[in-house]
């Protein structure tokens, strides 16, 4: 397991203001939330969360910051390592994929409790707000930015749209898988989640390459 991920949880201040402010952002959206929400269900006072984050919206970027810093570490350690593997020929679009979605499941693994973060992150994705753009572009921008042209030439696509597309989708895909949703679960009978870790994150892997690969020749047979 990657040390890097296995990030302890302190019983501080900060700390429970995270967990606090993750899941109530999650639960109710960004707008919606309140520092006096958050210092109520922490047991804080408002001097607290002024003086570890200043701000609602320092307090969203940290929120974000602790799970995704050492996720897209590992994303860009895992593709550094996949590139050192073709001896610097093209990466197979398997192991440019590999290397986005593992250390998510790495992170579960090491015992980090990602359901309200991948609801909130769900939010994050879909809400148009100047909140949600400015959030996303923050602590995904140079990660994705550092991505695509390598999707691309996996893909053999040649058209940015397809490629975005591609990459839109697979976001989609991975937070509504991590997200266990209830609803979802109920109406098609049956609880992914519940499968090994190991197992559904071979599923996302096919799932996803699957459907890039089906992007790329529908855009070179047009």
């Amino acid at each position: 397991m990657n040390q890097s991920l296995e990030t302890a949880v302190r019983p501080d201040t900060k700390e429970k203001i995270l967990d606090v402010a993750e899941r109530l952002f999650a639960e109710h959206g960004f707008p919606a939330t309140t520092l006096r929400d958050i210092t109520a269900e922490a047991g804080v006072n408002l001097a607290a969360v002024n003086y570890h984050f200043r701000s609602k919206e320092a307090l969203l970027s940290a929120v974000l910051q602790r799970r995704l810093g050492p996720v897209n570490a590992r994303r860009l350690e895992l593709l550094e390592q996949a590139h050192q593997n073709s001896h610097g020929g093209k990466l197979a679009l398997e192991d440019v994929i590999r290397a986005f979605i593992q250390p998510v499941y790495e992170a579960r693994g090491a015992g980090i409790e990602l359901g309200n973060f991948a609801r909130l992150m769900a939010r994050v994705a879909t809400d148009q707000g100047d909140w949600a753009i400015s959030a996303m572009r923050e602590q995904m921008q140079g990660t994705v930015t550092r991505f695509l042209p390598l999707l691309s030439e996996a893909m053999d696509a040649g058209d940015p749209m397809t490629v975005a597309m591609a990459m839109q989708l697979t976001l989609g895909a991975m937070a509504h898988s991590m997200k266990r949703s209830p609803s979802l679960t109920n109406m098609v009978g049956a609880d992914a989640s519940l499968l090994p870790p190991a197992e559904h994150l071979e599923q996302l892997i096919c799932y996803t390459v699957a459907g890039m690969r089906a992007l790329a020749e529908r855009e070179r047979s047009r």
